[in-house]
């Protein structure tokens, strides 16, 4: 074996270089989520290459692989942060609310949602629904979600006294779920209204 004359540098390997592991960026991890959930739930999952996301990240592919691994790792995320997002949104508007208002607060809270501006649906069900987008890791993170929504609106039926909780509960969660779906394929907000009327009619008939 010949050795390198003294004073003289080995030329270092690429592949020695390339296999160091890069350390992960808080602000390219953000700048990847806001720009895949802003282009998943405009333009669809599938419609949706990872060019596009990286393009509007301003980064490049290595640092979308790097970070997530994959899109479908980058759904998952997304998804996760968009749970996390509502979930501070609801904690917020719950915060001293009385008791006997808890219910009627998660369903305004929904139907504002469904009249909002950029209104497309739910992106949990669409990640789901859409073909060539379903992955054990996606479907987990959509279910956490639905049960996490149920929990929150039968802990408010609960606030309500002695009722059937569960089925007042149950109840308001199809008319979220049915209003939602309607609002998306009507194209307005027509039905938040419709779903607050039905919502004030279950939560009235359920009190003693």
């Amino acid at each position: 074996m010949r050795c390198a004359a003294p004073g003289i540098l080995k030329p270092i390997s690429y592949a020695i270089v390339s296999s160091v592991p890069r350390t992960l960026s808080p602000q390219v991890n953000d700048s990847l989520l806001a720009a895949a959930g802003r282009l998943f739930y405009e333009r669809g999952i599938a419609a949706t290459g990872v060019e596009a996301v990286v393009g509007a990240a301003g980064v490049g592919k290595p640092a979308l692989y790097r970070h997530f691994g994959s899109k479908t790792g980058l759904l998952a995320a997304v998804l996760r942060d968009r749970h996390e997002t509502r979930r501070f949104d609801l904690e917020q508007r719950l915060a001293g609310v009385a008791d006997g208002d808890a219910a009627g607060t998660v369903v305004e809270w929904i139907a504002e949602w469904i009249q909002s501006e950029g209104f497309l649906g739910c992106g949990f069900v669409r990640a789901v629904s859409e073909p060539g987008a379903v992955d054990d890791a996606v479907v987990s993170e959509a279910r956490a979600h639905k049960r996490w929504l149920a929990e929150q609106i039968r802990s408010a039926c609960a606030r309500l006294g002695p009722v059937a909780v569960d089925g007042t509960a149950r109840h308001l969660q199809l008319l979220i779920e049915g209003a939602t779906a309607t609002a998306l394929v009507e194209g307005n907000g027509a039905a938040a209204d419709d779903l607050r009327r039905a919502a004030t009619a279950v939560i009235d008939a359920s009190k003693p």
